[in-house]
């Protein structure tokens, strides 16, 4: 079921004003796994206590060499390529699993957490990285990142938001894993870029938006 409305929306349902289309997506957020308003939002943290948070999952598929599918190969590359830069300032992974057990060394695996515990983490992170999903949908975590004021670095969107996020100025996206590290570390060298992007996302974009809309 939620897939399908999701998939509504992802379509842009004709009718609905990107505010409503915007509020049912918050909708389906903040009534996941118990979750209230008030895990998810909340305003820029000035001293957070991690770096750059990614945490991710793989699929598998039969019919590749290597039995994953591409964007999962890429995830795991990723997340090498993170932790091995950024060490302690690197918070994620790969979350752990029957599959990522077999295709991940372990020092990549990241203990399976609930829900909360994965919003809290989101919180009290500077910078949030995502990938697309499959189809190239628009990953769940782009909206939680936005409604926790996060400095984004996502993978460049395929489809088309309700209301768009302006290049550098609420997020900045990647193409390759190199794409992605060159951001996340221009970022780290420009603290006052960092706070701007996240007053942006903030204030800005959907959170300011909605909160002016009641």
């Amino acid at each position: 079921m939620r897939l399908r409305l999701l998939g509504k929306l992802k379509a842009k349902k004709r009718g609905l004003s990107w505010q409503s289309q915007l509020r049912f997506l918050l909708y389906l957020t903040r009534n996941n796994s118990s979750l209230y308003e008030k895990d998810f939002e909340g305003p820029p943290h000035e001293s957070a206590k991690y770096g750059v948070f990614f945490l991710t999952r793989l699929w598998e598929d039969k019919d590749s060499p290597d039995g994953l599918t591409k964007f999962s190969q890429a995830r795991i590359e990723l997340a090498k390529v993170l932790k091995t830069e950024f060490g302690s300032r690197f918070h994620g992974g790969v979350v752990r699993n029957h599959i990522s057990e077999r295709y991940c060394s372990k020092d990549l695996l990241y203990s399976k957490v609930s829900r909360r515990e994965f919003t809290r983490t989101l919180r009290e992170s500077d910078i949030a990285v995502c990938t697309l999903g499959i189809g190239k949908s628009t990953p769940w975590k782009l909206g939680e990142a936005i409604a926790a004021a996060k400095c984004i670095v996502s993978e460049s969107l395929f489809f088309e938001l309700p209301m768009p996020l302006e290049e550098g100025v609420h997020l900045r996206t990647f193409r390759t894993t190199e794409d992605c590290l060159q951001a996340c570390e221009q970022l780290f060298r420009d603290p006052r870029s960092m706070k701007r992007m996240k007053e942006q996302v903030w204030g800005g974009t959907i959170n300011g938006m909605l909160r002016q809309n009641g």
